[in-house]
């Protein structure tokens, strides 16, 4: 990477050294001014890590960055090779940093190569704004990188939940899909966005809690959870109502799975003698370590 004067008042950013005689028809003679289509403010990053944005003429013919600017200059000393040399990989091109800026965004150079990247396109931001008006160009990167589309996004938003980045990308990273939700609404449950991550988290689905209700038990979302955590099954609840404890409800049977009482247990206290068996009695009997 070379930095040369194509002018005295054009800079010529290249993977090669150009001579005056080399420049495009567009940039006029050595003693004129280049004549773009109209100032733009290029973007750069200074020396304090701060954008500095200055209204200044250049062009990029697709190949050139060509500068009415001076090689000491600031906004000149802000751009690095690996800056130029991503964009020109990427395809970063004026065309689509304008589009870009007219949408209100102004990227740094590493985010306009991340966005390029992960293919974001104006069409991109203009619908997933329709669901969530303020994304911030990390936000819309992080939607990008996890697969977050406008149409999941509404149809979560339709479902009644909150569409914003945060939710948006937690949901998809734990792999919700509308149907996913619509299977637990049409169970009867609303849980909200985080309680949807930690049943998905813990493997709850739309059978598991269909199991649970029909063995006579009606668990709200924090329960359902509580006893996925716990390694509740259905068959578990099954065996301690067939040992005679039918009327036990969710927050019971939790206790009793993390107190280790099972069928085999309760079996074992009656055989020894033990009758009229309560939740509370078995849990001390499990606590006494008599047998």
């Amino acid at each position: 990477m070379s930095w040369r004067y194509g002018t005295p008042s054009v800079l010529v950013i290249t993977p090669e050294i150009v001579s005056p005689g080399q420049l495009p028809d567009y940039l006029g003679s050595q003693t004129e001014f280049a004549p773009p289509p109209a100032p733009r403010p290029p973007d750069t990053i200074g020396h304090n890590g701060a954008p500095q944005v200055n209204p200044m003429w250049f062009v990029w013919d697709g190949e050139f960055i060509w500068f009415t600017h001076t090689n000491f200059r600031q906004k000149f000393k802000n751009l690095t090779a690996d800056e130029l040399i991503a964009m020109k990989i990427q395809g970063v091109i004026p065309s689509y940093v304008k589009e870009i800026h007219d949408l209100g965004l102004q990227p740094s150079a590493d985010e306009f190569v991340g966005m390029r990247v992960q293919g974001i396109t104006p069409e991109y931001i203009r619908e997933t704004r329709k669901i969530a008006p303020n994304l911030s160009v990390d936000e819309l990167i992080g939607m990008k990188v996890q697969g977050i589309t406008p149409q999941y996004a509404s149809e979560l938003r339709e479902l009644g939940l909150k569409a914003d980045p945060d939710n948006l990308i937690g949901m998809k990273v734990q792999g919700i899909t509308p149907d996913y939700v619509r299977g637990i609404q049409a169970i009867g449950l609303r849980p909200d966005s985080d309680e949807l991550i930690g049943m998905k988290v813990q493997g709850v689905t739309p059978g598991y809690i269909r199991a649970m209700q029909t063995i006579g038990l009606k668990p709200d979302v924090d329960e359902i959870i509580g006893m996925k955590v716990q390694g509740v099954t259905p068959e578990y609840v099954k065996a301690l109502q067939a040992a005679g404890f039918k009327d036990l409800d969710s927050d019971e049977i939790i206790g009793a799975k993390v107190q280790g009482i099972t069928p085999e247990f309760i079996d074992k206290a009656r055989k020894h003698g033990f009758q009229n068996l309560t939740l509370e009695k078995l849990i001390a009997l499990k606590h006494a370590d008599i047998f």
